[in-house]
Order: structure tokens, then C-alpha cells, then sequence
């Protein structure tokens, strides 16, 4: 599947923001920056699934300071006002920034997980849908995000910020696997890097040095048949997202583009997420 977002009045899509108690500022300005290279328009989606003031609520919970000191029960009715006021607040930051920015801005929040939220906001409006991941991400979230990949349809891909990321400017790199995929991928990129008069890369990733010169040489057939002869590839054929991840940053990468479910972005296993190992945001594409 192409990484499309449907254009502003389109109705067949655009931007799900979803929103938390945390909010990475660069998934922030990915998902703004994305909404601005598509004309597309951006939805807030704040989900709060009352877990916690479901447990709170138990009559032996207990608040603890930060020093260690027990408090006593606690106020469920001053945790939820604390919880409206922060999703208020959220809200108001993303909303500024839209407008800011110049795009359209929508918001809702939701007494769901996140998953069933963004299903719901996704089908509403497919199928050309892009959902960024508002809170980091971190190697424990990626059984959610496997759940979001098969549970969310109508949407072409996820954007993701690590706790690393720090910049959404630089080269925007196309992470490929699959020379299938190159052109699709180097579109993408290209259109992103457009809109921000970036750089654009491409990084081949195989399982070994064989198969990536291999595909080194049909991308540059690909490339002089487009025009694009001097564009800079880079190669990794070994040692999984941690490689990936140093050559991106070798490389000075703003937005990275790959696949989800291979080499750079598995769905199973115990190693960190490329996400991670990024100083810039991951637009992961199906």
C-alpha cells in the first residue's frame, strides 16, 4: 500500500493525532509536517480508558509522594478533574500549533483504549488515513503496536517518535527491504522532502552483503530509468534495527520511511525498535 493521506475536504481521510497524558513534541511536528505535505487536515484523538480511576478507586489504594510518603486514600472526583484538565490542555497545545500552522484542526476524546478509538476514528473516515503515535515509544509498546497494525484499517501507516527523537528536519531517508517496494517508497520520501526543500535518501537493508549488492544494482537501474542518478544510497547488511538505526544517524535523517514487519521494524522479538534508535520520527507504512 501506497502512504497517501487524503487531502482537506476530501473526507476519505487524514492525520489521527492520538493523544495521552504524554506528548512528544516531535510527533508533534511530524504529524503537522505530514498533514502540511498532503494539504490534509488534522484530527485529535485523546483516549483515556478509566483504568485508573477504576483503580484508584479500590478502598486500599493508596497516593504515594514522590519521596515515598503515603498520603491516604485517594479522591477519584480531584483524579478525574486532574485528568479532564490535562487532556484540555493537551488539546489547546495541538490546536495552537495546527492553527499555527495553517491546517485544519478537529478534536474528541474518548473513554476507550487507543487501539479501539483509532479503529473507530479510522473507519469513519477511510480509507486514506495517517495515525501518529502522540505519546514515545519504546521497545514495551511493540505488542500495542503490532495490535494497532492488525486491529486499525483505513489507514495507509503509523508515524512514531522514540524517546531519542529531537528533530524533524534533515535528509528524508526511504529504508527499503524489498526492491518491489523502492519506487513506492522513494515517492513517498520525495514528496515529504518536498514540502520541506529536504534532502532525500534511500537506505537498502538485507540479510546479507550478496543481497544488498544485488539490490544496489537494480535501484540504480531504477534511478537512471527516473532521472535520479546521483541520489545517495547507503547500504547495512547486517546487525538488525541497532545498524539501521547508526547508519540513520550517520546519516543526519529527519523523517525515516520504512516497512513495518521486516528487517528494520519486526513485529516479533526482544530487540530495541528502530523508533528508538532514531533522532527524527518513523513513518512505518504497511
Amino acid at each position: 500500500m501506497i502512504a497517501h493521506v487524503a487531502e482537506a475536504g476530501e473526507g476519505s481521510g487524514r492525520v489521527v493525532l492520538q493523544l495521552g497524558p504524554q506528548l512528544s513534541g516531535i510527533a508533534l511536528d511530524a504529524a503537522l509536517q505530514l498533514a502540511r505535505s498532503f494539504r490534509s487536515e488534522v484530527e485529535a484523538v485523546y483516549t483515556d480508558d478509566g483504568m485508573l480511576i477504576d483503580l484508584a478507586a479500590y478502598p486500599f489504594a493508596r497516593e504515594i509522594s514522590v519521596a515515598g510518603a503515603i498520603k491516604g486514600p485517594i479522591d477519584t472526583v480531584d483524579l478525574q478533574r486532574r485528568q479532564h484538565r490535562t487532556a484540555a490542555a493537551t488539546i489547546r497545545r495541538v490546536a495552537t500549533a495546527a492553527r499555527e500552522a495553517g491546517i485544519r484542526f478537529t478534536s474528541s476524546v474518548h473513554r476507550l483504549d487507543a487501539t479501539t478509538a483509532l479503529a473507530s476514528a479510522c473507519a469513519e473516515r477511510g480509507p486514506w488515513n495517517m495515525v501518529a503515535l502522540g505519546e514515545p515509544v519504546a521497545s514495551h509498546d511493540r505488542v500495542k503496536l503490532r495490535e494497532m497494525f492488525s486491529t486499525v484499517w483505513g489507514t495507509t501507516g503509523f508515524i512514531l517518535a522514540g524517546p531519542k527523537a529531537k528533530r524533524t528536519t534533515g535528509p528524508v531517508v526511504a529504508v527499503v527491504e524489498d526492491i518491489e517496494r523502492f519506487s513506492p517508497l522513494l515517492r513517498t520520501a520525495e514528496h515529504l522532502a518536498a514540502a520541506t526543500a529536504s534532502a532525500t535518501e534511500v537506505l537498502l537493508v538485507g540479510h546479507d552483503p550478496h543481497q544488498v549488492v544485488e539490490m544496489e544494482l537494480q535501484a540504480r537501474l531504477i534511478l537512471n530509468d527516473e532521472a535520479h542518478i546521483n541520489m545517495p544510497i547507503t547500504t547495512v547488511s547486517h546487525g538488525g534495527a541497532a545498524a539501521i538505526g547508526a547508519a540513520l544517524r550517520s546519516l543526519g535523517a529527519g523523517f525515516v520511511i520504512a516497512h513495518y514487519d521486516g528487517i528494520a521494524m519486526p513485529s516479533e522479538g526482544e530487540d530495541t525498535l528502530l523508533a528508538e534508535n532514531l533522532e527524527g520520527p518513523l513513518l512505518l507504512v504497511r
